[in-house]
């Protein structure tokens, strides 16, 4: 819906749940680069990474087709 959402990467699980069904997903997740100055976008495999340890996370990942 062309809004830009900003979170930590410990409240991802509850940013994703919240707008699941609210506006319609997460199209993508990205993050920033201090050195570069700008933001990446983050790929599954790296979402894998980052999320393996948080079930909520990892669930709400595959829900919104992320991974």
């Amino acid at each position: 819906m062309g809004k830009q959402i900003m979170c930590a990467q410990k409240d991802i699980a509850q940013t994703l749940r919240e707008n699941y069904s609210n506006n319609g997903g997460i199209d993508f997740i990205k993050e920033y680069d201090a050195g570069k100055q700008n933001f990446k976008k983050v790929s599954k495999k790296q979402l894998e990474l980052y999320f393996d340890w948080d079930i909520q996370a990892m669930e709400e990942l595959k829900r919104n087709n992320l991974l």
